[in-house]
C-alpha cells in the first residue's frame, strides 16, 4: 500500500523558492533601470518643453504682427500683434539674470521663455535684404524676417528665423 504524499518536499521548496527569488532580481533591476532613466530624462524633458514653449511664443507673436508694427532698439523687440481680436504690445528682452522675458506691455504681466541664455542677438531683415539690429518702422520700408539668436548651456546656439508676410 502506497502512502500518498501531502505536501513538497524540501528540495521542491527550495527550488521553487530560488526560482522565485531569481525572477525578482531581473525585475528589481529592471524596475530600477526604469527609474534611473527616467531621473536622467526629466531634466532634458523640461529644458526641451522649456525651449519649445519659448520657440512657439516667438514665432506666433512675429508671425501675427499687425501692421508691421515692430521696434528693435538695445532694450529689446517691441511688437505689436494682434491675437484673438486683441491688440497686444509685446516685448522681448534679455534680463540681467539671463532670462529671455515676454512682456505684456499694456497689461504688465511678465513671462519667463527660457533660462541660462548667453549671447542674445535679435535682428531684423529689411525689404533690401540687410540685416539690421535697430529698427523703428517707417514709411516705404518693411520687415522681411526676425532673427533670434542666443546660446543656452544645454542646447548650444539656438537660431529662430521668422518670416513675415508682407
Amino acid at each position: 500500500m502506497k502512502i500518498k504524499q501531502k505536501g513538497f518536499t524540501l528540495i521542491e521548496v527550495l527550488i521553487s523558492t530560488t526560482i522565485f527569488a531569481f525572477i525578482a532580481v531581473i525585475s528589481y533591476s529592471a524596475i530600477n533601470t526604469v527609474i534611473k532613466s527616467q531621473d536622467i530624462q526629466k531634466p532634458h524633458n523640461e529644458n526641451l518643453i522649456q525651449l519649445q514653449k519659448t520657440l512657439n511664443y516667438i514665432e506666433r507673436d512675429i508671425t501675427q504682427t499687425y501692421n508691421q508694427s515692430i521696434t528693435l532698439a538695445k532694450a529689446g523687440l517691441i511688437i505689436k500683434s494682434l491675437q484673438n481680436n486683441k491688440l497686444l504690445n509685446i516685448s522681448y528682452h534679455v534680463s540681467s539674470e539671463d532670462q529671455l522675458i515676454r512682456k505684456d506691455l499694456d497689461e504688465k504681466i511678465s513671462l519667463t521663455l527660457i533660462n541660462n541664455i548667453k549671447k542674445a542677438k535679435i535682428r531684423v531683415l529689411d525689404k533690401d535684404n540687410n540685416w539690421k539690429i535697430r529698427w523703428e518702422k517707417s514709411s516705404g520700408n518693411y520687415i522681411k524676417a526676425v532673427e533670434i539668436k542666443f546660446e543656452h548651456p544645454f542646447w548650444g546656439v539656438i537660431k529662430k528665423l521668422v518670416f513675415i508676410d508682407v
